[in-house]
């Protein structure tokens, strides 16, 4: 079975060519900001099957595979502030991204409820990249901007934060803690969901062979929950 997986929007479609994508592929699975719902509706309506991942706060009508994270936002930052943490810092993605947009409103909510007030010095904004998560955190610093805890929008993002605070001599959790998101393996941070559980591309791989076998009917959408992972980036007490 032929799949193919989209991710750098319309004009990735358009140069797939959307009659050709059809006899081509058996299905297509799309990480989608909006914008480009167009050329995905043509794409299914020349008969390919489309499953999105992510990423819509209005769901078109195609099956998707999403995750909690408004939920998983609140979920990080309440970790951070139940250690004692008051300072938090956010390393934000793309804000044409829905799951940047739910996970920044999880982390302000939280902070809200506990107290904080989260400022421009204390949202940055990033690329989901950890070269450009390394230089938000080392800007920041340069900046002035006091801070005892990150949370990346991402792992890569988590990473960056990690590289820059090192670079900065700092010790890792006892002066900044560091929460990230995805659980990659080569983090030590503290993720948002646990290995053991089926990452979201396994279930839309797994919805979109549902969608092959029964089209046009499509299968029902999957929310995928989120629990804390706690790891060595955040475990420890930071300073009185």
């Amino acid at each position: 079975m032929r799949m193919l997986t989209v991710n750098r929007g319309e004009e990735s479609l358009r140069r797939l060519g959307l009659r050709v994508a059809a006899k081509s592929f058996d299905g297509l699975l799309v990480i989608e900001p909006e914008g480009a719902l167009g050329a995905i509706a043509e794409v299914d309506g020349a008969g390919l099957p489309v499953v999105l991942m992510d990423d819509r706060f209005q769901r078109p009508g195609f099956p998707y595979v999403a995750t909690t994270n408004l939920e998983s936002g609140g979920q990080a930052v309440r970790h951070l502030l139940d250690l004692g943490r008051r300072r938090p810092l956010m390393v934000t993605g793309p804000d044409e991204y829905g799951c940047t947009r739910e996970r920044l409103r999880g982390f302000v909510d939280v902070c809200a409820r506990a107290g904080i007030e989260p400022d421009q010095h204390s949202i940055i904004g990033g690329d989901f990249l950890f070269d450009s998560s390394r230089g938000a955190v080392a800007q920041a610093r340069a900046d002035g901007v006091e801070f005892d805890a990150v949370f990346g929008r991402n792992d890569p993002s988590a990473d960056g934060v990690l590289t820059a605070l090192h670079e900065a001599g700092l010790t890792i959790p006892r002066d900044v803690a560091v929460a990230g998101f995805d659980d990659v393996v080569h983090l030590s941070g503290t993720d948002d969901r646990p290995p053991a559980d089926a990452g979201d591309g396994e279930v839309a791989a797994s919805l979109l062979l549902d969608h092959v076998r029964d089209r046009p009917r499509p299968p029902p959408s999957r929310t995928i929950p989120t629990s804390l992972v706690i790891r060595g980036s955040t475990s420890q007490p930071g300073p009185n």
